[in-house]
């Protein structure tokens, strides 16, 4: 089972909420992983630092996340689709 910005064993970290990779570099060279919040999510999410670099200067758009981002797949699941009018 994936855990999506959930700590792991022995401190490491799960997956980049918006590519879905692992840390396996930051935790092998003890570098920091980025953090950030979405508005209506209570948890921390974690990104690999040039994941996240696009969304700097404004709000994370999840509709341009890729179609594997942990993040985009869980907005699309939770958000109602306008009906086909």
């Amino acid at each position: 089972m994936s855990h999506f910005g959930i700590p792991g064993p022995g401190g490491s970290l799960g997956e980049c909420a918006i590519c879905g990779k692992d840390f396996l570099l930051e935790i092998l060279t003890g570098a920091k992983v980025k953090t950030f919040q979405v508005s209506d999510v209570t948890q921390t999410l974690y990104a690999h630092a040039k994941c996240i670099e696009p969304f700097k200067d404004g709000p994370l758009d999840c509709e341009l996340l890729p179609a594997t981002s942990p993040l985009r797949q869980a907005y699309e699941r939770t958000t109602p689709k306008p009906p086909i009018t």
